[in-house]
């Protein structure tokens, strides 16, 4: 196997100055990376409308639920189960496909292994809303589609580099201190994802996570997916159901 994949510095101009003059190491092994992966579907009009039609007596609900600044979210409002509604049978049938690919690109044998929904369940955010960092216990993958999205700015999914692995100090990178150096991709502490409405995004369910808030003036909404892992001899969780991979791709 491959050590690693490779990539050369990232620096501003002074630095890689310095680094084409004075380093003798030309290459740097990154190890570890995070996977998240992205796709754009696209619905029918029809189909989307009948999702957002579907969701009408959450939005209703959610509107004498809310808490000042942050986004509704069913997981936490009894309203989980989105993938079992009639509704969302097209947007489930892409689910399946995309989280069963995501898996097997991160090397998942699914011959033993079998694809579970957990849950899902809808988010709607009003501007100025955010969703706080968490993670998903109880699942091995989540994903995220955007049903609609209002033009405006924010929103971003936020992907946060808790583990910092190449911070060379307790300051490196932290915005307004000395030790502050430009970008790369050996020193981010966050990955941002813009919400776009047809998006998929898969990653993995204990990666801690937010989202911002959008500075749009209409609702937007989306759905979040917590997929496990079961080994196809054990006994399934009794709120799980099955995705069978090998089926899908007979």
């Amino acid at each position: 196997m491959d050590p690693g994949s490779r990539l050369r510095p990232v620096a501003g101009p002074w630095a890689l100055s310095v680094l084409q003059t004075h380093w003798s190491v030309r290459d740097l092994e990154t190890w570890f990376p995070l996977a998240v992966g992205s796709t754009d579907l696209d619905p029918s009009a029809l189909i989307t409308a009948g999702m957002l039609s579907d969701l009408e007596p959450w939005i209703d609900a959610a509107a004498a639920q809310r808490r000042l600044g942050f986004a509704w979210t069913g997981d936490v409002n009894e309203c989980s189960g989105t993938h079992r509604r009639e509704a969302f049978a097209w947007l489930r049938g892409e689910v399946e496909r995309e989280t069963a690919l995501f898996a097997l690109a991160l090397g998942c044998d699914l011959t033993r292994l079998q694809l579970h929904f957990r849950s899902s369940w809808p988010v709607l955010s009003q501007a100025d809303e955010t969703v706080s960092s968490h993670t998903h216990h109880g699942a091995n993958l989540s994903a995220v589609y955007y049903i609609s999205v209002p033009e405006g700015p924010g929103g971003t999914l936020v992907f946060e580099n808790v583990g910092a692995p190449n911070s060379l100090g307790p300051e490196f990178g932290e915005p307004g201190t000395a030790l502050t150096g430009e970008a790369n991709p050996l020193n981010l502490r966050e990955a941002c994802y813009p919400p776009r409405a047809g998006r998929l995004l898969l990653f993995p369910a204990r990666q801690p996570h937010a989202v911002r808030a959008h500075g749009a003036d209409a609702l937007r909404v989306s759905i979040t997916f917590d997929i496990a892992l079961v080994d196809r001899d054990a006994k399934p969780h009794p709120a799980d159901e099955p995705i069978d991979a090998l089926d899908l791709f007979r």
